[in-house]
This record gives C-alpha cells, structure tokens and sequence, in this order.
C-alpha cells in the first residue's frame, strides 16, 4: 500500500498545501505531479482489472468442446504381401456428448470395411485407408442409424504407435471429423520391413468427435 505524508510549505506569500509518498526525497516544486501521478494509476488499475478479468472470461468460454468421445477398439487384417486388402471392425461405446448436441448417440460399429494397407519398406510405417465406409450407430432409444467415412490409419510398427482421423462425408454428424488417440496398441503381427504386416489390434483408445 502507498502511504502519504501531509508536507505543508509556503510559496509566493501563500500556503501549498501537497501529499507525497512517505519517504520520498523528490524535491517539494515536484510533489504536487508526483501525487497526481500516484492517484492516477491507482484509480487507473482498480477500473482495469475487472475489465482484464472480464476478457479472460470471456475467451476461455469461446474454447471448443467436443460433440462426442467415444472409448473405443479397433482391428485391421491384412493379406500382405498381396494387394494389401484389408478388412476393419471397430466397435466405440461409452459415447457422451460434451456440447450437449447429441446425447442420444451411444455406441458405433464399423464392421467388415474393405480398406487397404500399404508398407513402407524403409520406415517401417503402413498407412491403412478406407473411403465410403459405413459406420452403423446405436441411440438411446435402440433405433439405428448410418453414417459414411473417409478414414487414414498411420500404425509404425516400430514405435507400436497408431494415428486415426477420418472425416464423416454424410448421414449422422455429417461434415465433422473423429479422431482416435488408443492408449494401448495391443497386438501387431508382422511388419513393414518386409511387407509381411498381418494384423494391428488396438484397444483402450479414446475417440474424439469434433
């Protein structure tokens, strides 16, 4: 807290009559600007500082909140070192709706999905693609419904580390995108070295709706 001293002084035949700050050593001609300064800023900052707050407010409730997360599971087999035809099931449960937009939608399941996966010999990388797969949704009230993906898996067989994203192109929620963080890449069997990749299973990830 500042604290103001009472410095009376006489000039031209006249009382002056100032506060300045206790302990200050400016001279007494200055006291006077020294003291207007000091109210100044002090009344200054007690007006922004709601302001400032008010701002902070405001931007954190503009951040985005998902339209669903999902837990979810997924399996890719392949018949590498063929043509790379690769079949898909994945199953999402659990499902909640952040924003509130669709708490009817419960679970999803993507079954028998005619994908294909390519290797990369050299990093030992295999990207997973499919287009016009139809996702089946179960609501709350056990009616079903469809949607239609374009999805891109990027699995290194070498870190057991797997990226999902796939964008929905029609029916339910169409013209968002998911995307799959699995926490835990259960199973790969082969590998991209030699094109020889068989299987990915993933298990325990959480799906993501925005």
């Amino acid at each position: 807290m500042i604290e103001l001293e009472y410095c009376p002084e006489r000039r031209s035949g006249r009382d002056v009559r100032a506060y300045v700050q206790k302990g200050s050593t400016m001279n007494s001609f200055r006291r006077p600007t020294v003291m207007v300064a000091a109210v100044a800023t002090l009344v200054g900052g007690l007006f922004l500082a709601p302001v400032a707050s008010g701002q902070h407010k405001a931007a954190d409730s503009e951040k985005a909140v998902s339209t669903l997360t999902c837990a979810f599971n997924s399996d890719f087999t392949t018949d590498l070192p063929n043509s790379g035809k690769t079949r898909v099931n994945t199953a999402a449960v659990n499902c909640e709706s952040p924003d509130g937009s669709h708490p009817e939608l419960q679970v999803f399941v993507q079954k028998r999905a005619n994908s294909t996966t390519t290797c990369n010999g050299t990093t030992n990388v295999a990207t997973i693609t499919g287009t016009d797969e139809k996702l089946i949704w179960t609501k709350d009230d056990l009616s079903n419904g469809t949607s239609k993906i374009d999805f891109s898996a990027t699995v290194n067989v070498g870190t057991q580390t797997v990226e999902l994203t796939a964008d929905i192109t029609s029916g339910i929620l169409a013209g968002k995108t998911i995307t799959a963080a699995p926490t835990d890449v259960a199973d790969i069997e082969g590998s991209c070295l030699d094109n020889s990749l068989k299987s990915v299973s993933l298990t325990g990830g959480q799906l993501i709706v925005d």
